[in-house]
Protein backbone atom coordinates (compact mmCIF):
# COMPACT_ATOMS: atom_id res chain seq x y z
CA UNK A 1 0.00 0.00 0.00
CA UNK A 2 1.83 3.44 -1.20
CA UNK A 3 2.23 5.94 1.55
CA UNK A 4 0.78 9.13 1.98
CA UNK A 5 2.96 11.73 3.52
CA UNK A 6 1.27 14.33 5.87
CA UNK A 7 1.57 17.31 3.35
CA UNK A 8 -0.07 15.22 0.46
CA UNK A 9 -2.66 14.25 2.60
CA UNK A 10 -3.46 17.61 3.62
CA UNK A 11 -3.60 18.62 0.05
CA UNK A 12 -5.69 15.96 -1.02
CA UNK A 13 -8.08 16.26 2.33
CA UNK A 14 -8.23 20.23 2.48
CA UNK A 15 -7.37 21.99 -1.09
CA UNK A 16 -9.63 22.12 -4.27
CA UNK A 17 -8.04 22.48 -7.67
CA UNK A 18 -10.48 26.08 -7.73
CA UNK A 19 -8.72 27.48 -4.57
CA UNK A 20 -4.91 26.42 -5.98
CA UNK A 21 -5.26 28.22 -9.55
CA UNK A 22 -7.34 30.92 -7.88
CA UNK A 23 -4.26 31.93 -5.97
CA UNK A 24 -2.63 32.60 -9.97
CA UNK A 25 -5.49 34.47 -10.97
CA UNK A 26 -9.46 34.99 -10.75
CA UNK A 27 -11.01 31.68 -12.96
CA UNK A 28 -15.16 31.12 -12.90
CA UNK A 29 -16.00 27.64 -12.44
CA UNK A 30 -19.31 26.52 -12.88
CA UNK A 31 -21.92 24.85 -10.58
CA UNK A 32 -20.57 21.17 -12.21
CA UNK A 33 -17.34 22.19 -11.11
CA UNK A 34 -15.90 23.00 -14.64
CA UNK A 35 -13.90 25.81 -15.91
CA UNK A 36 -12.16 26.67 -18.98
CA UNK A 37 -9.74 29.01 -19.02
CA UNK A 38 -6.61 30.27 -21.41
CA UNK A 39 -3.11 27.92 -20.88
CA UNK A 40 -0.49 30.23 -19.21
CA UNK A 41 1.75 27.01 -19.90
CA UNK A 42 1.97 27.71 -23.71
CA UNK A 43 0.71 31.14 -26.38
CA UNK A 44 -2.69 30.06 -25.62
CA UNK A 45 -4.78 32.74 -28.07
CA UNK A 46 -8.43 30.84 -26.97
CA UNK A 47 -9.02 29.12 -23.82
CA UNK A 48 -8.17 25.90 -24.15
CA UNK A 49 -6.90 24.35 -20.36
CA UNK A 50 -9.69 21.96 -18.99
CA UNK A 51 -10.60 22.48 -15.46
CA UNK A 52 -12.58 19.47 -13.18
CA UNK A 53 -12.86 20.86 -9.42
CA UNK A 54 -14.91 17.66 -8.24
CA UNK A 55 -11.62 14.81 -9.89
CA UNK A 56 -9.19 17.57 -8.92
CA UNK A 57 -7.61 17.46 -12.34
CA UNK A 58 -6.81 19.58 -15.25
CA UNK A 59 -5.40 19.19 -18.50
CA UNK A 60 -4.42 21.13 -22.18
CA UNK A 61 -4.63 19.63 -25.56
CA UNK A 62 -2.56 21.51 -27.33
CA UNK A 63 0.48 22.20 -25.03
CA UNK A 64 -0.20 18.35 -23.55
CA UNK A 65 0.39 19.50 -20.23
CA UNK A 66 -1.62 18.53 -16.88
CA UNK A 67 -2.42 16.90 -13.80
CA UNK A 68 -3.63 17.27 -10.22
CA UNK A 69 -3.11 20.58 -7.61
CA UNK A 70 0.30 20.12 -7.08
CA UNK A 71 1.33 19.38 -10.94
CA UNK A 72 -0.06 22.78 -11.05
CA UNK A 73 2.35 24.85 -8.87
CA UNK A 74 4.91 22.93 -10.02
CA UNK A 75 4.74 24.23 -13.68
CA UNK A 76 3.57 28.10 -12.32
CA UNK A 77 6.78 27.78 -9.93
CA UNK A 78 9.05 25.32 -11.96
CA UNK A 79 9.44 23.49 -8.67
CA UNK A 80 9.62 19.81 -7.16
CA UNK A 81 6.72 17.40 -6.01
CA UNK A 82 7.87 18.23 -2.59
CA UNK A 83 7.97 21.61 -2.90
CA UNK A 84 4.99 22.40 -4.50
CA UNK A 85 3.13 20.41 -1.70
CA UNK A 86 5.29 22.06 0.90
CA UNK A 87 4.07 25.62 -0.96
CA UNK A 88 0.55 24.73 -0.65
CA UNK A 89 0.82 23.91 2.82
CA UNK A 90 2.53 26.87 3.84
CA UNK A 91 0.16 29.01 1.76
CA UNK A 92 -3.03 27.34 3.60
CA UNK A 93 -2.26 26.38 7.32
CA UNK A 94 -0.99 22.54 6.34
CA UNK A 95 1.52 20.76 8.21
CA UNK A 96 5.37 22.00 8.12
CA UNK A 97 7.27 18.61 7.02
CA UNK A 98 6.53 15.25 5.37
CA UNK A 99 8.06 13.29 7.71
CA UNK A 100 5.74 10.95 9.48
CA UNK A 101 8.20 9.34 11.86
CA UNK A 102 7.52 8.85 15.29
CA UNK A 103 8.34 11.74 17.73
CA UNK A 104 9.68 9.95 20.30
CA UNK A 105 12.88 10.66 21.34
CA UNK A 106 15.48 8.70 19.97
CA UNK A 107 19.01 8.09 21.80
CA UNK A 108 20.96 5.87 23.85
CA UNK A 109 18.84 4.06 26.57
CA UNK A 110 20.30 4.32 30.02
CA UNK A 111 19.86 1.42 32.42
CA UNK A 112 20.90 3.84 35.42
CA UNK A 113 17.36 5.69 35.38
CA UNK A 114 19.88 8.38 37.05
CA UNK A 115 21.78 8.69 34.33
CA UNK A 116 19.07 9.31 32.60
CA UNK A 117 17.66 12.31 34.75
CA UNK A 118 21.31 13.53 33.76
CA UNK A 119 22.84 13.22 37.29
CA UNK A 120 26.11 12.19 35.43
CA UNK A 121 25.67 13.52 32.11
CA UNK A 122 28.54 16.39 31.01
CA UNK A 123 27.18 19.93 31.32
CA UNK A 124 26.10 21.25 27.92
CA UNK A 125 28.80 24.10 26.52
CA UNK A 126 27.68 27.71 25.36
CA UNK A 127 29.16 26.21 22.44
CA UNK A 128 26.52 23.91 22.25
CA UNK A 129 23.78 26.16 23.07
CA UNK A 130 24.79 28.17 19.83
CA UNK A 131 24.78 25.10 17.81
CA UNK A 132 20.94 24.11 18.66
CA UNK A 133 18.52 24.74 15.42
CA UNK A 134 16.04 27.37 16.06
CA UNK A 135 12.39 26.05 15.50
CA UNK A 136 10.81 27.01 12.13
CA UNK A 137 7.66 29.49 12.21
CA UNK A 138 4.36 28.00 11.80
CA UNK A 139 2.35 29.34 8.94
CA UNK A 140 -0.04 31.35 11.74
CA UNK A 141 3.76 32.80 12.89
CA UNK A 142 4.72 33.57 9.17
CA UNK A 143 1.02 35.28 8.19
CA UNK A 144 1.38 37.27 11.39
CA UNK A 145 4.62 38.59 10.33
CA UNK A 146 3.51 39.65 6.63
CA UNK A 147 0.20 41.53 8.46
CA UNK A 148 2.64 43.66 10.42
CA UNK A 149 4.75 44.36 7.09
CA UNK A 150 1.73 44.93 5.54
CA UNK A 151 1.06 47.56 8.14
CA UNK A 152 4.07 49.20 8.71
CA UNK A 153 3.95 49.93 4.51
CA UNK A 154 0.14 50.77 5.19
CA UNK A 155 0.88 53.54 7.96
CA UNK A 156 3.62 55.46 5.57
CA UNK A 157 3.03 58.21 3.54
CA UNK A 158 3.14 58.45 -0.56
CA UNK A 159 6.30 59.14 -2.89
CA UNK A 160 6.40 61.27 -5.60
CA UNK A 161 9.96 60.94 -6.88
CA UNK A 162 11.88 63.73 -8.52
CA UNK A 163 11.36 62.54 -12.11
CA UNK A 164 7.92 62.31 -14.05
CA UNK A 165 8.58 59.38 -16.65
CA UNK A 166 9.27 57.00 -12.38
CA UNK A 167 5.83 58.05 -10.75
CA UNK A 168 3.69 54.82 -12.42
CA UNK A 169 6.49 52.66 -11.83
CA UNK A 170 7.29 53.67 -8.02
CA UNK A 171 3.57 53.04 -7.34
CA UNK A 172 3.49 49.44 -9.04
CA UNK A 173 6.28 48.71 -6.63
CA UNK A 174 4.37 50.35 -3.96
CA UNK A 175 7.67 52.76 -3.02
CA UNK A 176 6.45 54.98 0.33
CA UNK A 177 8.09 57.52 2.82
CA UNK A 178 8.14 56.59 6.12
CA UNK A 179 7.12 58.90 8.83
CA UNK A 180 9.05 59.88 11.90
CA UNK A 181 7.54 57.84 14.15
CA UNK A 182 7.10 54.58 12.17
CA UNK A 183 5.85 51.66 14.51
CA UNK A 184 7.46 49.75 17.11
CA UNK A 185 10.31 47.53 15.33
CA UNK A 186 10.60 49.60 12.26
CA UNK A 187 11.79 53.01 13.97
CA UNK A 188 15.55 52.37 12.26
CA UNK A 189 13.80 53.16 8.93
CA UNK A 190 12.15 56.63 10.18
CA UNK A 191 11.99 59.56 7.58
CA UNK A 192 13.42 56.82 4.98
CA UNK A 193 11.98 56.32 1.33
CA UNK A 194 10.90 52.38 1.97
CA UNK A 195 11.03 50.03 -1.01
CA UNK A 196 8.61 46.49 -0.29
CA UNK A 197 10.52 43.41 -0.76
CA UNK A 198 8.39 40.48 -1.55
CA UNK A 199 9.49 37.08 -2.53
CA UNK A 200 8.61 35.54 -5.96
CA UNK A 201 4.96 34.31 -4.88
CA UNK A 202 4.39 37.56 -3.74
CA UNK A 203 4.85 37.75 -0.55
CA UNK A 204 5.75 40.98 1.33
CA UNK A 205 8.80 39.80 2.97
CA UNK A 206 10.71 42.50 4.16
CA UNK A 207 11.92 46.38 2.85
CA UNK A 208 15.06 47.99 1.92
CA UNK A 209 14.87 52.09 2.96
CA UNK A 210 17.34 54.42 1.46
CA UNK A 211 18.53 57.73 2.99
CA UNK A 212 16.56 60.52 2.07
CA UNK A 213 19.75 62.75 1.22
CA UNK A 214 23.01 63.46 0.04
CA UNK A 215 25.30 60.92 1.44
CA UNK A 216 28.17 63.10 0.56
CA UNK A 217 26.49 66.14 1.94
CA UNK A 218 27.69 67.28 5.27
CA UNK A 219 24.78 66.37 7.06
CA UNK A 220 25.07 62.63 5.59
CA UNK A 221 28.48 61.53 6.19
CA UNK A 222 28.67 58.49 8.21
CA UNK A 223 25.29 57.49 7.38
CA UNK A 224 24.30 54.17 5.51
CA UNK A 225 22.47 54.63 1.86
CA UNK A 226 20.25 51.52 2.49
CA UNK A 227 19.45 50.03 5.54
CA UNK A 228 17.43 46.55 4.78
CA UNK A 229 15.15 44.26 7.54
CA UNK A 230 16.75 42.12 9.53
CA UNK A 231 16.90 38.37 8.28
CA UNK A 232 14.22 36.00 10.06
CA UNK A 233 11.96 33.07 9.33
CA UNK A 234 9.95 35.08 6.78
CA UNK A 235 13.20 37.02 4.73
CA UNK A 236 16.22 36.39 4.04
CA UNK A 237 18.40 38.39 1.94
CA UNK A 238 19.85 35.94 0.68
CA UNK A 239 17.26 33.90 -0.70
CA UNK A 240 15.27 36.70 -2.20
CA UNK A 241 15.40 38.65 -5.57
CA UNK A 242 13.91 42.64 -5.29
CA UNK A 243 11.89 43.20 -8.61
CA UNK A 244 11.25 39.50 -9.49
CA UNK A 245 7.72 39.32 -8.59
CA UNK A 246 7.19 41.67 -10.53
CA UNK A 247 9.28 40.49 -13.46
CA UNK A 248 8.45 37.29 -13.82
CA UNK A 249 5.96 37.09 -16.79
CA UNK A 250 7.84 39.45 -18.41
CA UNK A 251 11.07 37.05 -18.14
CA UNK A 252 9.49 34.27 -19.08
CA UNK A 253 8.03 35.93 -21.71
CA UNK A 254 11.73 37.45 -22.57
CA UNK A 255 13.77 34.36 -21.73
CA UNK A 256 16.15 36.69 -20.59
CA UNK A 257 16.81 38.87 -17.07
CA UNK A 258 18.14 42.35 -16.59
CA UNK A 259 19.86 42.51 -13.25
CA UNK A 260 20.79 46.22 -11.94
CA UNK A 261 22.32 46.83 -8.32
CA UNK A 262 19.76 48.82 -6.74
CA UNK A 263 15.91 49.15 -6.52
CA UNK A 264 16.05 52.39 -7.97
CA UNK A 265 18.02 51.15 -11.07
CA UNK A 266 14.85 48.54 -11.31
CA UNK A 267 12.66 50.81 -11.54
CA UNK A 268 13.81 52.85 -13.48
CA UNK A 269 14.50 50.17 -16.37
CA UNK A 270 10.93 49.06 -15.34
CA UNK A 271 9.95 52.24 -16.31
CA UNK A 272 11.59 52.58 -19.54
CA UNK A 273 10.23 49.65 -21.15
CA UNK A 274 12.63 46.61 -19.58
CA UNK A 275 10.11 45.18 -17.22
CA UNK A 276 12.04 42.19 -17.24
CA UNK A 277 14.60 43.78 -14.43
CA UNK A 278 15.46 42.32 -10.73
CA UNK A 279 18.27 43.77 -8.83
CA UNK A 280 20.63 43.24 -6.51
CA UNK A 281 20.24 44.97 -3.99
CA UNK A 282 24.00 45.12 -3.15
CA UNK A 283 26.68 43.48 -5.42
CA UNK A 284 27.45 40.46 -4.27
CA UNK A 285 25.05 36.97 -5.66
CA UNK A 286 24.61 33.95 -3.37
CA UNK A 287 24.12 30.37 -4.54
CA UNK A 288 20.13 30.29 -3.11
CA UNK A 289 19.73 33.42 -5.78
CA UNK A 290 21.12 31.82 -8.55
CA UNK A 291 19.15 28.56 -8.08
CA UNK A 292 16.36 31.01 -8.21
CA UNK A 293 17.03 32.48 -11.23
CA UNK A 294 17.38 29.01 -13.03
CA UNK A 295 13.46 28.27 -12.70
CA UNK A 296 13.04 31.36 -14.90
CA UNK A 297 15.85 32.24 -17.31
CA UNK A 298 19.27 31.04 -18.46
CA UNK A 299 20.23 34.45 -19.84
CA UNK A 300 21.43 37.28 -17.68
CA UNK A 301 22.06 40.94 -19.36
CA UNK A 302 24.46 42.77 -16.58
CA UNK A 303 23.54 46.08 -15.86
CA UNK A 304 25.71 47.15 -13.38
CA UNK A 305 27.41 50.95 -12.41
CA UNK A 306 29.64 52.07 -15.28
CA UNK A 307 32.12 52.84 -12.35
CA UNK A 308 34.76 50.41 -11.45
CA UNK A 309 33.70 49.21 -8.36
CA UNK A 310 30.74 48.45 -10.63
CA UNK A 311 32.49 46.45 -13.13
CA UNK A 312 34.96 44.75 -10.83
CA UNK A 313 30.97 43.12 -9.97
CA UNK A 314 29.85 42.16 -12.31
CA UNK A 315 33.09 40.43 -13.53
CA UNK A 316 32.83 38.74 -9.95
CA UNK A 317 28.56 37.82 -10.95
CA UNK A 318 29.66 37.12 -14.27
CA UNK A 319 31.97 34.24 -13.28
CA UNK A 320 29.33 33.14 -11.08
CA UNK A 321 26.47 32.59 -13.36
CA UNK A 322 28.85 31.55 -16.35
CA UNK A 323 29.98 28.50 -13.92
CA UNK A 324 26.24 27.85 -13.08
CA UNK A 325 25.31 27.39 -16.82
CA UNK A 326 24.14 30.69 -17.76
CA UNK A 327 24.55 32.87 -20.70
CA UNK A 328 25.51 36.24 -19.68
CA UNK A 329 26.46 39.16 -21.46
CA UNK A 330 27.86 42.76 -19.74
CA UNK A 331 26.41 45.76 -20.46
CA UNK A 332 28.86 48.67 -20.17
CA UNK A 333 26.79 51.40 -19.36
CA UNK A 334 28.68 55.05 -20.03
CA UNK A 335 31.67 55.28 -17.07
CA UNK A 336 30.12 56.73 -13.76
CA UNK A 337 26.35 56.54 -14.67
CA UNK A 338 23.45 54.05 -13.84
CA UNK A 339 19.96 53.12 -14.87
CA UNK A 340 18.39 55.52 -12.64
CA UNK A 341 20.81 58.38 -12.86
CA UNK A 342 20.75 57.89 -17.18
CA UNK A 343 16.61 57.86 -17.00
CA UNK A 344 16.78 61.52 -14.73
CA UNK A 345 19.00 63.19 -17.38
CA UNK A 346 17.86 62.36 -20.72
CA UNK A 347 14.39 60.72 -20.00
CA UNK A 348 12.64 57.50 -20.84
CA UNK A 349 13.43 57.52 -24.98
CA UNK A 350 16.97 58.82 -24.39
CA UNK A 351 17.79 56.53 -21.83
CA UNK A 352 16.25 52.92 -24.08
CA UNK A 353 18.88 54.73 -26.80
CA UNK A 354 21.88 54.67 -24.64
CA UNK A 355 20.97 51.65 -23.45
CA UNK A 356 20.24 50.13 -27.11
CA UNK A 357 23.40 51.21 -27.69
CA UNK A 358 25.37 50.26 -24.92
CA UNK A 359 24.22 46.11 -25.12
CA UNK A 360 24.86 45.97 -28.81
CA UNK A 361 27.89 47.87 -29.53
CA UNK A 362 30.09 47.05 -26.13
CA UNK A 363 33.79 46.42 -27.04
CA UNK A 364 35.11 43.24 -25.29
CA UNK A 365 39.10 43.35 -25.28
CA UNK A 366 39.70 39.35 -26.52
CA UNK A 367 40.88 40.31 -29.68
CA UNK A 368 44.51 41.88 -28.75
CA UNK A 369 45.42 45.47 -30.26
CA UNK A 370 43.13 48.00 -30.10
CA UNK A 371 41.09 49.47 -33.48
CA UNK A 372 40.09 53.04 -34.25
CA UNK A 373 36.40 54.30 -33.83
CA UNK A 374 36.56 55.39 -37.61
CA UNK A 375 37.33 51.56 -38.65
CA UNK A 376 33.45 51.04 -37.98
CA UNK A 377 31.63 47.73 -39.09
CA UNK A 378 31.86 46.03 -42.04
CA UNK A 379 28.94 46.18 -44.77
CA UNK A 380 27.49 42.76 -45.11
CA UNK A 381 27.42 42.10 -48.96
CA UNK A 382 25.71 39.43 -50.96
CA UNK A 383 29.16 37.66 -52.07
CA UNK A 384 31.73 37.15 -49.24
CA UNK A 385 34.36 39.74 -50.55
CA UNK A 386 33.53 42.60 -52.10
CA UNK A 387 36.26 43.97 -55.23
CA UNK A 388 38.56 45.87 -52.75
CA UNK A 389 38.67 42.82 -50.45
CA UNK A 390 39.61 40.57 -53.25
CA UNK A 391 42.21 42.75 -53.87
CA UNK A 392 43.90 42.89 -50.51
CA UNK A 393 44.25 38.96 -50.40
CA UNK A 394 45.40 38.97 -54.06
CA UNK A 395 48.01 41.47 -53.26
CA UNK A 396 48.95 39.26 -49.90
CA UNK A 397 49.30 36.16 -51.76
CA UNK A 398 51.63 38.07 -54.10
CA UNK A 399 53.51 40.20 -51.43
CA UNK A 400 53.96 39.85 -47.71
CA UNK A 401 54.48 43.25 -47.03
CA UNK A 402 50.22 43.58 -47.42
CA UNK A 403 49.74 41.57 -44.07
CA UNK A 404 48.93 44.61 -41.89
CA UNK A 405 45.46 45.46 -44.30
CA UNK A 406 44.38 41.76 -44.69
CA UNK A 407 44.80 42.00 -40.61
CA UNK A 408 42.75 44.91 -40.55
CA UNK A 409 40.16 43.30 -42.19
CA UNK A 410 39.72 40.50 -40.11
CA UNK A 411 39.97 42.34 -36.91
CA UNK A 412 36.46 44.23 -38.51
CA UNK A 413 34.90 41.20 -38.99
CA UNK A 414 35.86 40.31 -36.24
CA UNK A 415 34.21 43.09 -34.69
CA UNK A 416 31.10 42.83 -36.65
CA UNK A 417 30.60 39.63 -35.20
CA UNK A 418 30.84 40.37 -31.36
CA UNK A 419 28.27 42.84 -32.67
CA UNK A 420 26.16 40.07 -33.87
CA UNK A 421 26.54 38.43 -30.69
CA UNK A 422 25.52 40.92 -28.98
CA UNK A 423 21.98 41.35 -30.88
CA UNK A 424 21.53 37.77 -30.88
CA UNK A 425 21.84 37.79 -27.06
CA UNK A 426 19.15 40.01 -26.38
CA UNK A 427 16.75 39.27 -29.21
CA UNK A 428 14.54 36.17 -28.91
CA UNK A 429 12.19 36.99 -31.79
CA UNK A 430 12.55 33.57 -33.90
CA UNK A 431 12.36 34.90 -37.36
CA UNK A 432 15.09 37.88 -35.96
CA UNK A 433 17.28 35.31 -34.68
CA UNK A 434 17.36 33.11 -37.83
CA UNK A 435 18.23 36.48 -39.75
CA UNK A 436 21.13 37.41 -37.24
CA UNK A 437 22.34 33.28 -37.28
CA UNK A 438 22.43 33.86 -41.38
CA UNK A 439 24.83 36.87 -40.52
CA UNK A 440 26.63 35.54 -38.23
CA UNK A 441 27.29 32.18 -40.76
CA UNK A 442 28.04 34.77 -43.24
CA UNK A 443 30.56 36.44 -41.45
CA UNK A 444 32.39 33.54 -40.09
CA UNK A 445 32.73 32.00 -44.21
CA UNK A 446 34.10 35.33 -44.47
CA UNK A 447 36.81 35.14 -41.83
CA UNK A 448 37.32 31.44 -42.14
CA UNK A 449 39.16 32.15 -45.30
CA UNK A 450 41.16 35.13 -43.54
CA UNK A 451 42.71 32.46 -41.38
CA UNK A 452 43.36 30.64 -43.78
CA UNK A 453 45.24 33.16 -45.11
CA UNK A 454 46.98 34.20 -42.52
CA UNK A 455 47.54 30.51 -41.30
CA UNK A 456 45.68 30.96 -37.75
CA UNK A 457 43.67 27.89 -36.56
CA UNK A 458 40.21 28.82 -37.08
CA UNK A 459 36.44 28.07 -35.79
CA UNK A 460 36.77 30.42 -32.79
CA UNK A 461 33.64 32.07 -34.03
CA UNK A 462 32.18 29.04 -34.64
CA UNK A 463 31.51 27.47 -31.38
CA UNK A 464 30.22 30.74 -30.17
CA UNK A 465 27.05 31.11 -32.69
CA UNK A 466 25.89 27.57 -32.07
CA UNK A 467 22.67 29.20 -30.41
CA UNK A 468 19.13 28.11 -30.34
Amino acid sequence: MKKHSKQSEFVEDHLTLETVVNWYGSVHFKSNGKALMRCPFHNDTHPSLKLDNHKGLWHCFPCGKGGDKATFVMEKESCSYPEALKLLCARHGGPSDQSSESTETKGPIYENPIEFEGFFAPLETPKAKQKAPEPEATPEQLRAMEQENRAFANSCYGYVPDCGGLSEAYVNFGVRMVRQYPPQGFTQFKGRIAFPIHNERGILVGFTCRYFGQINSVGGKGIPKYINSANNALYNKSRVIYGLYQAIDHILSEGLVHMVEGPKDCIAMHAAGYQNTVALCGSALSDEQIELLKRYARRVSLVLDGDEAGQNAAARIEKQLADAGFMVMNCLLPEGEDPDSLFHRYGKEGFCTIFRESAYNRRVKKFGGTLDDESGESDIRVALFCDDELEVIALHQQNLMERPRLERLEAEIRMEMDHLMGILFYTTNKPERTEVLQRLVHASKRLNILYKELNRPHGTYNKQIRIK
